[in-house]
């Protein structure tokens, strides 16, 4: 009887350890697929801003030729 009560604490004790490993596994998987996440959106923001840059770039240069031509119309 004392036999098999220590076989039953051992099994437990072997599934509870299981369960402590795959728990942990579990948080590192999400740990990492947080990171990477996170890592994206870095990236999608840092293209964003290059495009926002580029295109206010080109108005503010389609902006000055604009002003150029026109002053230049006006000229006698």
């Amino acid at each position: 009887m004392r036999l098999a009560r220590e076989r039953r604490e051992q099994a437990e004790l072997k599934r509870l350890e299981e369960l402590r490993e795959s728990i942990a596994r579990h948080q590192e998987i999400r740990r990492k697929q947080e990171e990477e996440r996170r890592r994206r959106m870095d990236e999608m923001k840092r293209r964003e801003e290059e495009h926002r840059s580029l295109v206010e770039e080109r108005r503010k240069r389609l902006q000055d030729e604009e002003n150029v031509s026109t002053a230049s119309f006006f000229r006698p």
